[in-house]
């Protein structure tokens, strides 16, 4: 993670530029190197079939989300990069279906509600090249709340982790339903619960009609001191309260039935992740961080800049209302500390 916490404001095109403007380094490298986008995605658009599935993708998110085209437009000029392969960038999830090479990252998020604490701690995990590129802004839109997020160059905000001046937190956690259709894509979903002013307007905005496919969303309010863990497919979702722990990995629990990619890492995160709360439920962050720093299987370590890792851990107190973030393993590597006070 960059040492620097960047402050931004203006329109959503302006932020946009921006961001592009000062991450186009590290966007046009990850736009060279990018897998999927090189050997799948744009040559599917070059074929008449990819052309017409790419206009129709365009042509939705010009209606529904107009603003955050605005901001991956915007993006593209400051970073000087082509706005399409940004566009196909931000549709990993929809633009072609998934394939066991889509599916070997995704990360771990525990959720407690007890009469003691209120947490949320989460481990953002991707290729370990991201380790040193992944960004804190703070974002002024000129029409909006005020918001803090987790960002990888390139994307849309709001594809980690977030919060806003309403006091809405969120994670995410990917998914991979084998189902996807042409609709509104879920980084653009995403994005916009950095506007959502409640859990009630959070669930509206990420369960949305003819959404394209799906996310593991971990939501909570400040102010009404809940936690909710939303799953969503393409044609179905399910909310529900925590009440005690609750472990979530990438792959969906709730919609049994759901035709979906399951990776044997996902399988043995959530395993392990229900066996530390059988034992032992976290009363406080740095217990919740002890949990997702197990090495055995939870926390992931990498070899090479292409193998998952776990980049940061961050911690969610809605009780003492501080957002900390983590990089490191909380026992043997060195770590730095980032601390935030939630609204």
């Amino acid at each position: 993670m960059t040492s620097q916490r960047h402050h931004i404001s203006g329109n959503h095109r302006e932020i946009g530029r921006q961001l592009g403007d000062r991450y186009a380094g590290e966007i046009r490298k990850i736009i060279a190197a990018h897998p999927e986008l090189n050997r799948k995605m744009r040559p599917c658009y070059s074929t008449p079939e990819g052309r017409r599935r790419y206009d129709a993708f365009l042509d939705i998110h010009r209606h529904i989300y107009p603003d955050y085209v605005m901001e991956l437009q915007g993006m593209a000029d400051g970073a000087g990069c082509d706005f399409r392969d940004l566009f196909m960038l931000n549709l990993r999830g929809e633009y072609l279906p998934f394939d066991t090479d889509d599916a070997s990252g995704g990360c771990s998020t525990c959720s407690v509600a007890t009469p003691a604490c209120r947490l949320i701690g989460h481990n953002e995990d991707a290729a370990a090249l991201y380790r040193d590129v992944l960004f804190i802004a703070d974002i002024a839109p000129e029409n909006g709340p005020p918001f803090t997020t987790l960002t990888y160059p390139g994307t849309l905000c709001g594809n980690a982790a977030g919060w806003n001046s309403h006091g809405i937190f969120f994670t995410v956690n990917i998914t991979a339903p084998r189902h996807v259709r042409i609709g509104p894509g879920r980084y653009f979903a995403a994005r916009s619960l950095l506007e959502a002013r409640s859990l009630d307007d959070a669930v509206a905005r990420i369960t949305g009609p003819r959404r394209a496919s799906g996310f593991n969303y971990t939501v909570a309010s400040r102010t009404d001191c809940r936690i909710i863990n939303v799953e969503v497919t393409a044609g179905a979702f399910h909310v529900r309260e925590i009440d005690g722990a609750y472990f979530h990995t990438n792959h969906y629990i709730e919609l049994p039935g759901t035709d979906q990619m399951i990776t044997e890492s996902s399988r043995r995160r959530l395993e392990h992740g229900r066996a530390h709360l059988a034992r032992s439920i976290p009363e406080n962050a740095d217990a919740l961080r002890t949990l997702l720093g197990d090495d055995s299987a939870i926390y992931r370590r990498a070899d090479t800049p292409e193998e998952t890792a776990t980049l940061m851990t961050i911690l969610c107190d809605l009780v003492s209302r501080t957002v900390t973030i983590h990089t490191g393993h909380p026992v043997d590597e060195p770590s730095r500390q980032l601390h935030f006070r939630l609204p």
